[in-house]
């Protein structure tokens, strides 16, 4: 039985008599079979849920891993462009045809380079809004009105 299933059949039985003492009897059976029903369907989706915490975890260990692996491939690529790049210079050499492959060594497009951060004129500088949550979160607290904002509250699922 599907939760939707169970919440249907919930749902069937509140609206049933009570008046009838039979009736009454029956509603209040049905009521624990809808309940056991409950708590087998969650314990097995509880159950589920923590199967995909473990492979969230692993993929997140393999994610780490990767990325490692990753960026020791990038640091090889990296020291041997610089390699090439410094035996060219040594030979006073611009390019060189090798098999397939030509390896040149180019001028890149001019890029500042700043010297001292504090000289730089205020103008050249991006100033981007960022609220500060937990100080609107403060005076909401403390009863005072942020326009814009309010205090809510949200409900989550706790797996213990």
């Amino acid at each position: 039985m599907t939760l939707y299933e169970i919440e249907k059949q919930y749902q069937e039985i509140l609206v049933i008599d009570e008046s009838d003492p039979d009736m009454l009897a029956a509603k209040k059976q049905a009521l624990d079979e809808i309940n056991e029903s409950l708590e087998i369907k969650a314990d097995n989706i509880a159950r589920f849920i923590r199967n995909l915490d473990a492979d969230i975890t692993a993929l997140k260990a393999e994610e780490e891993r990767l990325a490692e692996k990753r960026k020791t491939l990038q640091n090889k690529q990296a020291w041997l462009k610089e390699y090439l790049f410094n035996t060219l210079k040594a030979l006073n050499r611009q390019s060189v045809k090798a098999g397939i492959f030509t390896v040149a060594i180019r001028k890149n497009p001019p890029s500042v380079a700043v010297k001292d951060q504090t000289l730089i004129p205020q103008e050249f500088f991006i100033v981007e809004p960022k609220l500060d949550l937990r100080a609107i979160a403060g005076r909401l607290k403390a009863g005072e009105q942020v326009p814009g904002a309010e205090l809510t509250q949200g409900e989550s699922l706790a797996i213990r």
